[in-house]
């Protein structure tokens, strides 16, 4: 399964961690900032083909990645194209950090560590190949 990741530089460490967690799991991962620009392209023609060609983006929200316009802009867009959306909220124990109204509905992971995030990510993909299959 393709996942293309959105997020905040600021949390460039945890998702680099959390990307490796999921190629660990079989997946395989876009980031907009490693990889998906190709000579000759723009960076909106780079987004759109990385995008397109994903499953899944799951944005990864923080503090600073919701008052992002960028990574709002990549969630709309996944959108527009029917994208499946799977937020991945980091908190710390018993924290609850706030999600956009505006994803409201949609399936969302609560995880303190790249890895508990990771297994999650990892349950959600066997549940939707069985779900495809039935």
């Amino acid at each position: 399964m393709k996942v293309f990741l959105s997020f905040s530089l600021a949390d460039s460490e945890w998702v680099g961690e959390f990307a490796d967690s999921l190629r660990d799991g079989g997946f395989d991962v876009l980031r907009w900032d490693t990889g998906v620009f190709s000579p000759g392209e723009t960076t909106e023609e780079s987004f759109r083909r990385s995008l397109e060609s994903a499953d899944i983006l799951v944005p990864i929200l923080t503090e600073r990645s919701v008052r992002n316009p960028s990574v709002m802009f990549e969630i709309g867009f996944a959108r527009g194209l029917r994208k499946s959306v799977v937020s991945v909220v980091l908190s710390a124990e018993g924290e609850r950090p706030a999600i956009p109204s505006d994803l409201s509905g949609q399936l969302v992971i609560r995880a303190s560590s790249p890895r508990q995030a990771a297994e999650q990510m990892k349950r959600y993909a066997a549940f939707r190949d069985d779900d495809k299959k039935a």
